[in-house]
C-alpha cells in the first residue's frame, strides 16, 4: 500500500481534524518502531564489510572513526564473518561470547586471526572486540545484523516491506500511537493494539519463521565443524 494512503487511513482512524500533520508524522514513525520492537525482522537484515587494523581489537558500532563501523541504526548483531588473507572462503567467529570468560583464555599480546568475539553496549554506543586482542592483519570482515529502517520520504512510495506487505500491521500500531497521544485515550489505543496482535503479528511472525527455514544457508559458505556448528545452532533456535 502507498505511504500516503496508510496515512490516510490512520488520519480517518483517528479523527481528520484531531491530529495535526507532525503529529501523524510522529504516529507513523512510532507505528513502524513498535513493529520492529517486536522481533528481529528479516527486512532488518543488513550487511557491514569492513578490515580488521593491525594490533586495534576494539570497533565502534555507531561511530564512524577510524576504529568505528558507521552503523547508526544498528538493533542487533546476526553473525560475524572473517577471510583469511590466503583464502576466499569465509569463517564464522563465534559469538557474542561474554568479554570476562574470553579474557581469562588470551594475554594482551596475543596475536592472530579472530576465533571469538564480544560485545558491549552501553547508553551510547556498542562496541566489538575480536579475541586474541591484537589482529595481525587487515583481515576483511562481514557484520551481518539488524538495523533499525524508516520509511520512506516519498508518499507516492511504498518502498519498505511493512508497506509492501503489512500495511494494515502499521495502520494499527500508528492509529494506537496517535489515539494516545493526541486524545489521551489509553482503552482505545488497546483496542488498536489488541487488532494488531490478534491478527497481523501472528501472520507476520509465521511468515518469518517460514522464510527462516527456506533460507538457512544462505549467508555465506563455511567451511568444516564451522558451518555444522552455524546449522546446529539455527536448528536451536540460537539468537546470534
Amino acid at each position: 500500500m502507498l505511504l500516503y494512503k496508510v496515512r490516510d487511513v490512520v488520519r480517518e482512524n483517528v479523527g481528520r481534524d484531531r491530529i495535526a500533520e507532525h503529529m501523524l508524522d510522529w504516529a507513523m514513525e512510532r507505528g513502524l518502531r513498535e513493529i520492529e520492537k517486536e522481533n528481529n525482522w528479516y527486512w532488518m537484515e543488513a550487511i557491514k564489510s569492513f578490515s580488521l587494523v593491525v594490533d586495534q581489537q576494539g570497533y565502534s558500532v555507531y561511530t564512524s572513526t577510524s576504529n568505528g563501523l558507521n552503523i547508526p541504526a544498528y538493533k542487533d548483531s546476526q553473525i560475524l564473518f572473517a577471510q583469511d588473507t590466503d583464502s576466499d572462503a569465509w569463517d564464522e567467529v563465534p559469538g557474542p561470547e561474554e568479554a570476562s570468560v574470553v579474557q581469562a583464555d588470551y594475554l594482551d599480546t596475543d596475536e592472530g586471526f579472530p576465533k571469538v568475539w564480544t560485545k558491549a553496549e552501553s547508553s551510547t554506543d556498542v562496541t566489538m572486540k575480536v579475541w586474541p586482542p591484537k589482529p595481525d592483519a587487515t583481515y576483511a570482515m562481514q557484520l551481518h545484523y539488524y538495523n533499525w529502517t524508516s520509511l520512506p520520504t516519498d508518499p507516492t512510495s511504498e518502498a519498505h516491506e511493512v508497506l509492501k506487505r503489512w500495511p494494515e500491521a502499521l495502520i494499527y500500531l500508528a492509529t494506537e500511537q496517535a489515539v494516545v497521544a493526541t486524545a489521551k485515550d489509553i482503552s482505545m489505543g488497546q483496542y488498536w493494539r489488541t487488532l494488531y496482535e490478534g491478527s497481523e503479528l501472528t501472520k507476520m511472525t509465521r511468515y518469518h519463521q517460514d522464510r527462516a527455514q527456506s533460507h538457512r544457508g544462505d549467508l555465506v559458505p563455511l567451511r568444516g565443524s564451522r558451518a555444522k556448528n552455524y546449522g546446529a545452532r539455527l536448528e536451536q533456535g540460537y539468537r546470534f
